[in-house]
């Protein structure tokens, strides 16, 4: 008659705990880093599977590790999917939070590739928190904060007035201008120019300057009367005081515009042209 196996005790929740707590404390450096990297991994898999629902959780394991651990590019790393983990599970201002973490962390490291990467880091938490409230500014369907969406554009543009920046709040500010929020496009493209109108960078100053008196003339001709005119195609002048009253849809082409040259047949079909430069098109 044989014995039944012998089944192996499974250990206790807390000598489990106690043995991690010494795996952590190895006295091999190198054993210590990949067992506290492995026990955070298993946390972030918690949040990202749904076990764990709470992300104040890994947002303390996190405080843990980067106050207890080498500053590695491993660690950096490890510490950056957190963010991800964050955000795609709906834990915005968790993930907000952890970035915060991180950089304060890193920003002052003395291998300059990590403290500029942690830089890096920054600008783009600050990206993507600004396009967040952008988005919810343009969404009819939700609330979005508008001033919210301002203080974080004041934020970013006085820690930093870069081309980066430059260029994401000028495409928000027309953004906003093409969905009709007038007045936040213009508090944005005001912002831009004061900020930029100074600035040391001769060709960043110049881009600004460039986009800002753009939107200034566009926004000029909100309520003010359209003056157009040309020849149609016959030679003939062309009668606008004839569309009064009418709605009316101006299109604005160029020859090296391969959209608009799709469209140039519909416009001869009724039977107009503009004179440009003293060539008809």
């Amino acid at each position: 008659i044989r014995r039944p196996p012998r089944s192996t005790p499974k250990p206790s929740s807390a000598a489990s705990d106690v043995y991690k707590r010494q795996l952590q404390d190895d006295a091999d450096p190198e054993i210590a880093e990949m067992v506290r990297l492995t026990l955070f991994s298993l946390k972030m898999r918690d949040i990202h599977t749904g076990d764990t629902k709470d992300p104040a959780t890994l947002l303390e394991a996190l405080q843990t590790l980067l106050a207890n651990s080498p500053k590695t590019p491993t660690l950096f790393e490890s510490a950056r999917v957190a963010i991800n983990v964050l955000q795609q599970t709906g834990h915005v201002a968790a993930s907000n939070e952890a970035l915060d973490q991180i950089v304060s962390a890193f920003r002052d490291h003395e291998d300059e590739r990590l403290a500029q990467a942690a830089e890096s880091l920054a600008l783009q938490g600050a990206l993507r928190n600004f396009n967040f409230l952008v988005n919810a500014v343009l969404n009819p369907e939700v609330e979005g904060d508008a001033e919210a969406m301002i203080a974080s554009a004041t934020s970013m543009l006085n820690q930093d007035a870069n081309a980066s920046k430059l260029v994401f709040v000028g495409r928000a500010a027309e953004s906003l201008e093409y969905s009709g929020n007038i007045e936040l496009a213009k508090t944005l493209y005001d912002m831009l120019g004061s900020v930029y109108g100074q600035h040391e960078d001769f060709q960043m100053r110049e881009r600004a300057q460039e986009l800002v008196e753009n939107a200034n003339k566009r926004l000029g001709l909100i309520g003010q009367r359209l003056e157009l005119t040309g020849m149609i195609s016959s030679g003939q002048e062309f009668d606008w005081e004839a569309y009064r009253g009418k709605v009316v849809l101006v299109d604005f082409w160029a020859t090296w515009c391969t959209p608009c040259l799709l469209y140039t047949s519909d416009a001869a079909d009724e039977g107009l042209g503009v004179d440009l430069g003293g060539r008809r098109i």
